[in-house]
């Protein structure tokens, strides 16, 4: 098992590094010259801003609200805590999202009494911000299409958004959960399963409308924030890429890049942004260029801070134990 498992990782490993080498071959990219490339280093400075100071307590807000409507109240700042130290552990987990299998893990053994409720919320978190990207994808791409868009990549953001929608639902079909929880019960004794079962239960009854609109005030936030930080990049390299082309490609990229097949994303994000970009008219090297940098900013202050937090350890006592609220959800 231990052995199938690090084949698996090294394989997507491999991966990531053939998708990346192919990149630099094709766009015969020379890495002394990506800082001399900056042309306004006032964007590039401003960039930081977004995923240092917007992303993570948005996002920690969300997943806090998420909690609370399931009867578990925690303090922003331990969940803020939990949040760095899963994007340190996380940084080799499959896709540009593995650090949300991590964040799930870390919820499950913090509120041990409400078992599957906190992966619940995480992955309800994730699917509703998929879904609300892919719709702004498409607004985005409406707007594109008299510039010259090609069709084919509107009909590609119609295609992601219906099988987003087709996941929400799943998940809350009465057969479908019955089902589950039937072959589960059967081998309720394995720890394992009783896992899979309450995460079942718990995404099946989510109150998804009592934080909807609350989730999509914040994520929207959040997304408007990736867009104009991936504006400031191109900016920075002196491209300026009309702000509808962010709209419609940088959905399409993260949604990509949450596929699980290289870790941490690496390759598919970049592929992502050579292959959209070319659309708005800008050169591979430049595109490749924006998104290494994307991922070096946006990774490495979170992934900083998680590696401080979980050197240093949490203190006995320093993080009250989380309360559970019984309630009718």
């Amino acid at each position: 098992m231990k052995l199938s498992k690090n084949l698996k990782n090294l394989i997507k490993i491999a991966l990531s590094v053939i998708i990346l080498t192919i990149l630099i071959y094709k766009t015969k990219i020379d890495f002394r010259h990506i800082f001399s490339s900056v042309k306004s280093p006032r964007f590039l400075l401003f960039s930081f801003f977004f995923p240092v100071i917007i992303v993570p307590f948005v996002s920690n807000n969300r997943l806090k609200a998420f909690l609370k409507v399931q009867g578990i109240q925690d303090r922003f700042f331990s969940l803020l805590r939990l949040t760095f130290i899963s994007y340190f552990l996380g940084v080799l987990m499959p896709s540009a999202n593995g650090a949300d299998a991590i964040r799930m893990y870390l919820v499950e053994k913090r509120h041990s009494k409400s078992i599957g409720k906190g992966s619940a919320a995480v992955i309800i978190d994730r699917l509703i911000g998929l879904y609300i990207l892919s719709i702004m994808s498409n607004i985005g791409a409406i707007c594109s299409l008299r510039s010259g868009l090609p069709i084919g990549v509107f009909y590609l953001t119609l295609f992601t958004t219906t099988i987003l929608t087709l996941l929400i639902v799943l998940i809350r079909v009465p057969i479908l959960f019955r089902l589950v929880t039937n072959i589960s019960i059967m081998r309720k004794k394995n720890k394992v399963v009783v896992y899979l079962n309450e995460v079942v239960n718990s995404l099946h009854y989510f109150p998804i409308k009592r934080v909807f609109l609350t989730s999509l005030s914040l994520i929207t936030l959040m997304q408007m924030a990736s867009f104009v930080f991936v504006f400031c990049l191109y900016n920075a390299l002196g491209v300026d890429v009309p702000f509808y082309y962010h709209i419609v490609f940088c959905p399409l990229i993260f949604i990509v890049s949450a596929i699980p097949i290289s870790i941490g994303g690496f390759g598919i994000r970049e592929s992502g942004f050579v292959y959209f970009y070319k659309f708005a008219g800008v050169s591979g090297d430049i595109s490749l260029i924006v998104s290494l940098l994307y991922y070096m900013i946006t990774a490495s202050f979170p992934i900083f801070m998680g590696m401080i937090l979980y050197l240093i350890g949490e203190r006995k006592g320093s993080i009250p134990q989380a309360k559970s609220v019984s309630q009718d959800i």
